[in-house]
């Protein structure tokens, strides 16, 4: 579905707007969409890390470490669809509308003595005013007949995320490091056909 990116950035949007209001969140780095690049080092061992595409379609590198007091970027990990017929729908229609489940997984990185909140406590923070209902204005200017948000679950355990994002990088968090993943589901209503090739740019 194109427009993903813009849903996510509302996830973005009404974060900072609520949870991450604070000074202390102001310089922190929020990205939307993260994808995995690979990169084959000297030694012929692969390393694999997630980067933001730019408006060429390069990749820029996400890294943690003291430049930003916190950083969030998002990464699709599947889409499911289940078609549905409109009531009014007139027999030879076929299935009219899609409705469409994004599985996502949000990172979050961290440093306590930037922040002052503990991992557990950034992560409630963050969970308590996650949006779910999106104004049905934000979702038909994405051509959406709605668009809704669940909460899934949080991984907490900081060196399984490492291994997931950074495969092939020696873990090198600190103490005062916080890095925890949260799951939740986009889902949408869309017409069958709304989409041209212009949507996509």
């Amino acid at each position: 579905m194109p427009f993903l990116k813009q849903q996510i950035e509302i996830v973005n949007s009404a974060l900072r707007a609520v949870s991450l209001k604070d000074t202390r969140f102001e310089s922190g780095r929020y990205e939307a969409i993260a994808v995995d690049v690979s990169r084959k080092m000297d030694d012929d061992n692969i390393q694999t890390f997630p980067a933001v595409m730019d408006e060429n379609y390069e990749a820029k590198e996400i890294v943690v470490n003291d430049t930003y007091p916190i950083i969030i970027y998002h990464k699709v990990l599947s889409k499911a669809y289940k078609p549905e017929t409109a009531p009014s729908g007139q027999f030879g229609d076929g299935n009219r509308y899609v409705n469409e489940t994004v599985t996502v997984k949000m990172v979050v990185y961290g440093k306590y003595s930037a922040l002052r909140l503990t991992r557990e406590q950034l992560e409630a923070l963050i969970t308590s005013n996650f949006p779910d209902n999106i104004p049905d204005a934000q979702a038909r200017a994405l051509k959406l007949d709605n668009l809704t948000i669940t909460l899934n679950s949080s991984d907490m355990n900081s060196a399984k995320v490492w291994q997931e994002e950074y495969k092939g990088i020696p873990l090198y968090l600190a103490p005062e490091d916080i890095l925890f993943s949260i799951g939740y589901s986009i889902n949408s209503r869309f017409r069958k056909g709304c989409i041209n090739i212009c949507d996509c740019n």
